[in-house]
């Protein structure tokens, strides 16, 4: 949609496969086995992007919603070290779930909210957007077959 939120509409078609068996993963979830990084889960796929640029301390995954923290997606993190990052106002939603996988939960997002520093259900991007913008960042390119200047050329990163 123009305003950069997903049309939900779209999403309330349901399909039905008799020979399908779905098992859904966290967004970012193949980055896990090439790290030694703790997990941090978000629920939105875009900033748990932008928060790998924003905090690379963590490997940042997405549950794809308020309601993805599911029982089968849980399973591959359950053995690592997990802080979970609600959106503001959502706290308590995802707190049952990291008492009972043993997740570590942030508040953040709730003080942040009540101190005016983002609105309500807000997340995690959106209080570190509002400090750095993306555009602070300089974006370099470390692909061996390449070299900055060409990478530059193309992307007019200059």
């Amino acid at each position: 949609m123009s305003n950069g939120k997903r049309d939900k509409q779209q999403y309330t078609r349901r399909w039905m496969h008799n020979d399908c068996n779905l098992e859904q993963c966290f967004f970012g979830d193949h980055l896990i086995p090439d790290s030694d990084l703790p997990i941090a889960v978000c629920e939105s796929a875009k900033t748990a992007v932008i928060m790998s640029i924003k905090n690379p301390a963590y490997i940042w995954l997405s549950s794809e919603g308020l309601t993805g923290l599911s029982i089968d997606k849980c399973k591959s993190i359950i053995d690592y070290d997990v802080t979970l990052y609600p959106d503001a106002s959502f706290y308590e939603n995802w707190n049952e779930k990291a008492v009972s996988y043993d997740f570590q939960i942030s508040k953040d997002c709730e003080r942040w909210a009540k101190a005016g520093l983002i609105n309500d259900k807000d997340d995690i991007a959106d209080y570190y957007l509002n400090k750095h913008p993306l555009s602070d960042y300089q974006i370099v390119k470390i692909d061996p077959d390449w070299n900055q200047e060409e990478y530059n050329n193309i992307f007019k990163n200059k």
